[in-house]
């Protein structure tokens, strides 16, 4: 089915010339005609500030998301700050009994200061370097020198974990005390 133009045409011409001839028509006409071109322009002129608005408001939305999760990570910052200060005399501690470097040398006059302290003989001391600082000794001496030496590791600044630990009674009554034993020590990442 075709559309017939020109009726159309002509049916939209006779209708303008009743307006035309009729002048409140004829305002009227042109007030609607005049308000929908205005319509459309300032439609046509607002739509890309409103859209810009909108995006506005959306990354708002995200930056006040955005603050509150920034606050709340501030909040445990500090709440972990609090909490270092209430330990931090506690921490000097804890970095002396698992350092960060092995320190093999101050284990070894440690360890050795200890049994010299406590009235024993070191006969023979070794240090062996891996995980942990691990070592092993003999000493000899009284009984009450080897429980106040055992007594005093148990008791240092230093982690000291005792392997194995033997007393043997050699000919003449002395005692002899053979030792291995570790130093735990945690190296920085």
């Amino acid at each position: 089915m075709a559309v017939d133009y020109r009726s159309s045409l002509a049916r939209y011409r006779r209708y303008l010339q009743t307006v035309q001839n009729k002048p409140l028509w004829q305002e009227s006409l042109y007030l609607i005609l005049s308000l929908l071109l205005v319509m459309v322009l300032v439609i046509w002129a607002l739509r890309p500030t409103l859209v810009t608005i909108a995006k506005l408001l959306a990354e708002r939305k995200q930056y006040l998301e955005l603050e509150k999760r920034m606050d709340e990570k501030i909040e445990l910052i500090r709440e972990a700050q609090n909490v270092y200060l209430q330990v931090q005399d506690r921490l000097e501690v804890l970095n002396m009994a698992v350092p960060k470097t092995a320190d093999w040398s101050g284990v070894a006059t440690g360890v050795q200061q200890s049994a010299t302290d406590s009235g024993l003989v070191t006969k023979s001391f070794g240090v062996n370097l891996g995980k942990d600082v691990e070592f092993s000794m003999a000493t000899s001496g009284a009984y009450d020198g080897i429980k106040r030496f055992i007594t005093g590791l148990g008791k240092s600044s230093r982690i000291i974990d005792i392997k194995s630990l033997s007393i043997d009674k050699q000919v003449g009554g002395e005692l002899t005390l053979s030792l291995q034993g570790a130093a735990v020590y945690m190296p920085e990442n």
